[in-house]
């Protein structure tokens, strides 16, 4: 189970925006919410754009955040700071090169 802040930090950084993840919760769902409300006003019908697919891309991204989290938490080179800017940025290339890749 995840928060809604949870949500816009996994679906903002897999999107390319590891920067709002880093500016905190609250800014990052707050661009999180007007970039998914532009989606929803341009789609043709809410349930084309938000659907199970939707749902299971989520979950998928939640699972590879926390995971990412707990890889880079037990590094031996690790020594305890800026984990949510590590975890961003490499989720972002990660992302970047399945996009290439596809």
């Amino acid at each position: 189970m995840f928060a809604k802040t949870d949500l816009a930090k996994f679906e903002n950084v897999w999107d390319d925006h590891p920067k709002w993840v880093n500016q905190g919760a609250q800014k990052n769902f707050g661009q999180f919410a007007k970039r998914i409300g532009k989606e929803w006003s341009a789609s043709q019908s809410a349930a084309d754009a938000f659907n199970e697919l939707f749902f299971r891309r989520a979950i998928a991204r939640a699972i590879i955040f926390r995971g990412t989290e707990k890889i880079v938490s037990e590094q031996s080179w690790y020594n305890g700071g800026y984990r949510a800017n590590i975890v961003a940025y490499t989720i972002a290339v990660m992302s970047e090169v399945c996009r290439r890749n596809i």
